[in-house]
């Protein structure tokens, strides 16, 4: 169930391409994306942190396209394989996150995703029913959220200073039993989701930054 309220320019009329047709162009297939991963109390110096490999692909995922997460420890020690798929056309970009080991809570959260073309605002409420997830508080539940798309923000990316384009979201309920959890996206058209951001309820922020 989902409710989406969306000002883009005169030109996502013509946006009728589906997924089937559309060869990815932010996502490309066969790619793979490098990220740390830093956990830290008060969003300050990080305790923990470890790797993602993010990996594309063009073989199917219950009918998106695949994805595969890769985890590592800070010394290179694989941990998890995760498999599951993301959706790219010219209307949105839309990832599954991690969720495995300490990303569980990720289930609670909107995904990273990014409706296109460039210069669309967005604010969109909807839910999903979380069936089954390592994140057992969850299981059975009903997770109603909010999305907020709109804003901008210079990263330094590589050396490079990048123009980002902020994408905001949080579940709205279930706050006492489950938390609230708050995530920001920071998107660029070339390099995609280049920093996640997420505030956990007991303090924590966990940052999700790409390396390459």
């Amino acid at each position: 169930m989902k409710k989406i309220l969306m000002i883009c320019a005169a030109t996502a009329l013509l946006l009728l391409v589906g997924c089937s047709s559309y060869e990815p162009v932010v996502f490309p297939f066969g790619k793979t994306y490098t990220y740390e991963v830093s956990f830290a109390d008060g969003c300050a110096v990080p305790d923990t942190s470890f790797e993602i490999k993010m990996t594309t692909s063009k073989n199917k995922f219950f009918g998106q396209f695949g994805l595969k997460y890769e985890y590592f420890t800070h010394d290179g020690t694989p941990v998890y394989v995760e498999k599951t798929g993301y959706t790219e056309d010219k209307g949105r970009v839309e990832l599954h996150p991690p969720r495995m080991g300490m990303m569980a809570f990720t289930a609670v959260v909107p995904f990273p995703t990014f409706s296109l073309p460039v210069g669309c605002y967005v604010s969109s409420k909807g839910s999903i029913k979380v069936a089954k997830s390592t994140f057992t508080a969850a299981n059975g539940k009903t997770i109603e959220y909010a999305y907020n798309q709109g804003g901008v923000d210079t990263l330094n990316y590589r050396g490079e200073n990048i123009e980002c384009f902020i994408v905001t979201g949080e579940n709205t309920n279930h706050h006492k039993d489950i938390g609230h959890y708050h995530v920001t996206y920071w998107f660029h058209p070339q390099y995609g989701f280049v920093l996640w951001k997420y505030e956990l309820p007991e303090g924590k922020c966990v940052w999700m930054t790409l390396q390459k």
